[in-house]
């Protein structure tokens, strides 16, 4: 795991017409040379949240990208960095971003948009070589209500 979540369990919170998810993620690059992290258009990287289903991840909730052009987030061979992500979800029917899943409850795994590669085009980052999922993928944890 590249990333590691500070708890194993979560609570959301209601928040206005959704609800609030905060928790601190510690990104570990150890693939040996240096990982460039889609920063999302934000501070911190772009990131989905999948939920084990059976024996499967699958994708269950992923925030609204900013859509702006913003440098890539780099992270040297060895080191780490610590984000505090924010998620704010809509109940179901009431707009984006919200939840995918039938039921939200149960176990999920963070996953960072991570690349091996990132070129300078028209101002504008191009990010390739997408990293495996295991080389941008946290620890399991649990969400409740």
């Amino acid at each position: 795991m590249a990333i590691r979540t500070s708890h194993g369990g979560y609570r959301l919170a209601p928040d206005g017409p959704g609800w609030r998810l905060e928790l601190a993620a510690t990104y570990t690059n150890r693939t040996g040379r240096t990982v460039h992290l889609d920063g999302g258009g934000g501070m911190h990287p772009a990131f989905v949240l999948e939920k084990l289903q059976g024996d499967a991840w699958v994708p269950a909730f992923a925030p609204v990208s900013l859509l702006m052009a913003a440098p890539p987030l780099e992270v040297a061979p060895g080191a780490s960095r610590t984000d505090t992500l924010v998620l704010l979800a809509s109940r179901p029917g009431l707009g984006a971003p919200a939840f995918t899943v039938d039921s939200v409850p149960g176990t999920y795994r963070l996953v960072y948009a991570a690349y091996a590669s990132s070129t300078v085009e028209s101002r504008a980052a191009r990010l390739s070589d997408p990293l495996p999922v295991e080389a941008c993928s946290s620890n399991p944890f649990r969400v409740e209500w």
